[in-house]
């Protein structure tokens, strides 16, 4: 009598699992379309999921519930194999076919929920339109001139950071304070596109264990959390604070998170979280010299570069994120890169490098063309300058 109870619990588990699974391919079937995924699932679903769990999560759980729950289902996982190996040991196959039964429905389920409140995320309308971006090229003086403008706020920005004894920049806020500002930030994409509602982020105290693997941030919509590692350097946090809660406000492919970061950070009235936006978004304002191949001609005029200070900052964060071994970093990498392409990002982790492009066209007749391609964050600066006044 009670194998027959074991039996028909394993059956119904089987059961309740090719119902998940099959749930989770006709999801994967649909989520292509852009419609359903921009009104029924990220607009919808999504968004009135998110804003519920969310709100408990920030009601009850002070610390990330993510970071909790991923502790727990890693010791469980552990505690299982081990039980398993012990009962098929003494060949107690009812035992362990049931173990497995129930890990393979908690697995499906979790696929199930993150496929409905993220994937089709990835598959909406274009962020185009919703963050103030130029298409107009600038000619070389402009451009010239605009680089010279961001940079040399930059500058002034890194005289006024408060400095620890090393001359590193650390944060003027309490990590709470900071995270209030952020969400603050955050609540002026006013736009319909993005979730109104931004939850507060969460540290995560095994940062240690993300840094190896190369991670300093995780939005987790299941669980309706943007998760901030310890890891993360002071003055990197207001940026990544903004990507993460992008996610969280629907932007989950990771180069438009990088423009909202980008936008939200740059356009701040905070001078630490602008100082933020400088450092993550340095890169990309210098490159618009040298996709026009002007950074000769720039230094030439004498126009501004990095201060010390900056450079200081860099030398620090580099050291920091490069303390772990390269191949744990690349077994990250590795994942995240499968992740993104089975979500439909077909560039992987190459999406998080939001960087313009050039193309040299060669006509029959006369001499090649250099057609310059500017990014979505290049031409959000650009509009940025223009309007500036």
């Amino acid at each position: 009598m009670v194998r027959r109870r074991g039996r028909g619990y394993v059956k119904r588990l089987l059961i309740a699992s090719g119902v998940l699974l099959a749930l989770i391919i006709a999801l994967t079937a649909i989520k292509s379309n852009r419609y359903i995924a921009e009104h029924v699932f990220t607009r919808g679903i999504s968004r009135a999921y998110i804003y519920a769990v969310g709100h408990i999560n920030d009601l009850l759980f002070p610390f990330s519930f993510f970071e909790f729950a991923t502790g727990a289902a890693i010791i469980i996982i552990l505690i299982s194999i081990i039980r398993w190996i012990v009962l098929l040991t003494r060949k107690e196959f009812g035992k362990a076919g049931k173990g497995a039964a129930r890990l393979l429905t908690a697995v499906l389920a979790v696929i199930l929920l993150y496929t409905a409140t993220a994937s089709f995320s990835y598959n909406r309308d274009s962020i185009d339109g919703h963050i103030p971006m130029s298409s107009e090229k600038p000619d070389e003086e402009a451009i010239m001139e605009m680089v010279n403008y961001y940079i040399t706020d930059f500058n002034a920005l890194a005289e006024k950071m408060p400095r620890n004894e090393n001359g590193v920049t650390v944060s003027p806020y309490s990590y709470k304070e900071l995270a209030r500002i952020m969400v603050r930030e955050m609540e002026r994409l006013d736009d319909d596109y993005f979730s109104p509602y931004t939850p507060m982020p969460k540290r995560m105290i095994a940062g240690d264990a993300m840094g190896a693997f190369g991670v300093i941030g995780i939005s987790f919509q299941p669980t309706g959390e943007a998760n901030i590692s310890s890891h993360t350097v002071p003055f990197g946090l207001p940026a990544l604070m903004a990507h993460e809660l992008a996610h969280s406000k629907g932007i989950m492919r990771e180069s438009d998170a990088e423009l909202v970061s980008a936008y939200i950070t740059l356009t701040s009235e905070d001078e630490f979280v602008r100082y933020s936006g400088y450092i993550d978004n340095y890169g990309r304002i210098y490159q618009m010299l040298t996709l026009n191949n002007l950074v000769d001609k720039y230094k030439e005029k004498g126009y501004a570069l990095r201060s010390p200070l900056i450079i200081k900052d860099y030398e620090y964060m580099y050291a920091e994120y490069g303390k772990y071994p390269d191949i744990i970093d690349e077994i990250g990498t590795f994942f995240n890169n499968i992740y993104l392409k089975l979500s439909g990002v077909k560039e992987g982790t190459g999406s998080y490098d939001v960087i313009g492009d050039i193309v040299i066209v060669k006509p029959p007749d006369g001499p090649e063309q250099r057609i310059v391609y500017y990014s979505t964050i290049q031409k959000m600066l650009i509009h940025k300058y223009k309007t500036s006044g």
